[in-house]
């Protein structure tokens, strides 16, 4: 199983985030072939960070190779060309972490 966690920050403009996020960016992920468990929340404290997490999210790939179809496919590509519009309303690129189950 291969989990992809994302890490946003506290974005400058929470509602145009949001409806950013909830209405086009979520469901290009749900759209990634084979993708199961996809989740998100909203950080309410952290402790030790060095910036100011807001959401994260996560999705997972029965395997390490399904995650890569899934991310070089045509469904793929359109969720990372979504990243620029996300970043409009973020100080730095999000965190992605890729990690084995």
């Amino acid at each position: 199983m291969m989990k992809v966690t994302v890490i946003l920050e506290q974005p400058k403009n929470a509602d145009r985030f949001n409806r950013h996020y909830i209405d086009v960016h979520l469901p290009l992920i749900y759209a990634l072939p084979g993708v199961q468990n996809v989740h998100h929340s909203y950080v309410t404290e952290s402790q030790f960070s060095l910036f100011s997490p807001y959401i994260i999210a996560s999705f997972e790939f029965e395997s390490e190779e399904l995650m890569k179809v899934a991310l070089n496919s045509e469904f793929g590509a359109r969720l990372y060309a979504d990243v620029p519009n996300l970043m409009n309303d973020l100080h730095h690129p999000p965190q992605i972490l890729f990690s084995k189950a």
